[in-house]
């Protein structure tokens, strides 16, 4: 076919730049709530969150800084814990206001895959204490911080309501392996909450991450942060190699391969 090309022999980007909004649903995912927060916490009663009585907590990546195209690296800052979080996204197709639940599904245009590159504190100047709660710019919204794609699969391809098995790998080693059923707030619950008229409105193409069961409701578990120090995080360099967006077990057999490879190299 004329318009069909070799990945191998061609440059792949990212399939979007840039999206007016790049928004996250923090630790979406039950699994990751817990994983993050522990027994006894506050994070620890996600089992019992109801979606439709409580809204989740959302934060912005910047588009234009953030997003990088598959393969291209993700310098650490000296000093910091740089941690990754595998991420499904969901891409909004057309505008969208004050969108209800039943009507989301029909704003979507697809998935894709994103990973949300976190820094998780380390040495460095202090946030100002004026205000309590954390910086969320300075720990998602770091330059280079949002690798994307490399492609986007059509909703028509994938049953819905989604179960997606999302899995990242480092070094070849498996960190990550969730499914968007496991979400608190699905795609419904998001897309209404994003859209009402006191948020952001969403121009066509802009694109919505799903929130995860993990990190920011929009993760799956395994993130570094949660797992015992010198795992991985004191190597000079580590391959984020491979994130998977498909069926498992009950899911369907939409399939994202390489979905975001991307390195992070002790900068220089």
């Amino acid at each position: 076919m004329p318009f069909a090309f070799d990945v191998q022999k061609v440059s792949i980007k990212a399939p979007i730049k840039y999206p007016a909004n790049l928004l996250a649903a923090a630790a979406n995912y039950r699994s990751h709530a817990n994983e993050m927060f522990g027994r006894g916490a506050p994070g620890a009663a996600a089992n019992e969150i109801d979606p439709d009585k409580v809204d989740p907590v959302m934060f912005a990546k910047s588009p234009r800084s953030c997003i990088i195209d598959p393969n291209e690296p993700f310098f650490i800052p000296p000093g910091r814990n740089i941690d990754w979080e595998g991420e499904l996204a969901i891409i909004i197709g057309k505008t969208a206001l004050n969108v209800t639940e039943a009507k989301a599904h029909d704003y979507v245009f697809g998935y894709s895959i994103m990973f949300d590159v976190s820094d998780r504190g380390g040495t460095g100047r202090q946030t100002s204490t004026q205000f309590q709660g954390p910086n969320w710019f300075a720990g998602k919204s770091r330059d280079r911080g949002a690798p994307f794609g490399p492609f986007i699969v059509p909703k028509e391809f994938a049953a819905y309501p989604t179960h997606l098995r999302i899995v990242t790998k480092v070094n070849g080693v498996t960190k990550q392996d969730g499914n968007s059923k496991d979400l608190i707030w699905d795609e419904a619950h998001l897309v209404r909450y994003s859209v009402v008229d006191s948020h952001a409105l969403s121009r066509r193409r802009d694109f919505e991450r799903h929130a995860r069961r993990r990190r920011h409701g929009a993760q799956a578990a395994g993130i570094s942060q949660a797992r015992r120090r010198g795992d991985d995080r004191d190597r000079r360099h580590r391959d984020v190699d491979d994130a998977d967006a498909g069926g498992g077990g009950d899911g369907d057999e939409m399939r994202i391969s390489r979905g975001g490879p991307f390195r992070l190299d002790q900068r220089p």
